[in-house]
């Protein structure tokens, strides 16, 4: 996305980067990645990704994994990752339950989306 131009635009990023110092004041010294605006033909912009997809120059000779049906049903975002990149392990989201059970024994259980 990019302002071209357009002042408030350029103010937001400054506003980004200001808060990014505030979260990176409450952090150890590398706890925070460092942030800084992309530019292209001479203006900010800024960059957006999601976690479904991995580019595909990471991804070496790795085969793309399928989506769980209950995340694509409908199978849009299988049909995405010939334009997207690939949908890695890394790219799945896992959720753990606790739980005891009769015994008292404490056990995760590994949901899979």
């Amino acid at each position: 996305m990019a302002g071209i131009g357009i002042s408030e635009f350029d103010s937001y990023i400054s506003a980004i980067i200001n808060i990014h110092q505030l979260f990176s004041s409450q952090y150890h010294k590398d706890g925070l990645l460092p942030w800084r605006p992309s530019k292209e033909h001479g203006v900010h912009v800024l960059e957006f990704n999601n976690r479904y997809f991995t580019p595909r120059e990471f991804c070496g000779s790795e085969d793309s994994l399928p989506f769980g049906k209950h995340v694509d049903p409908y199978g849009v975002l299988a049909d995405r990752t010939h334009h997207n990149g690939m949908h890695m392990e890394d790219n799945q989201v896992l959720y753990f339950e606790y739980g005891k059970d009769e015994e008292q024994y404490v056990y995760f259980i590994n949901h899979h989306i």
